[in-house]
């Protein structure tokens, strides 16, 4: 198990730091939730 955390001004900017991050791994066995932090980001909007 891997984990990859970003920081940001924003939940979305952080959630696209980190995946920008994983994206640069190379992992061919890896795998990636890309749904995490929605309902945060959905919230930011608000």
């Amino acid at each position: 198990m891997l984990g990859v955390t970003a920081s940001g001004a924003t939940v979305r900017e952080a959630r696209d730091r980190a995946y920008a991050a994983i994206d640069r791994l190379d992992w061919p066995e890896g795998f990636c939730r890309r749904d995490i932090g929605w309902r945060a980001i959905a919230a930011e909007k608000r």
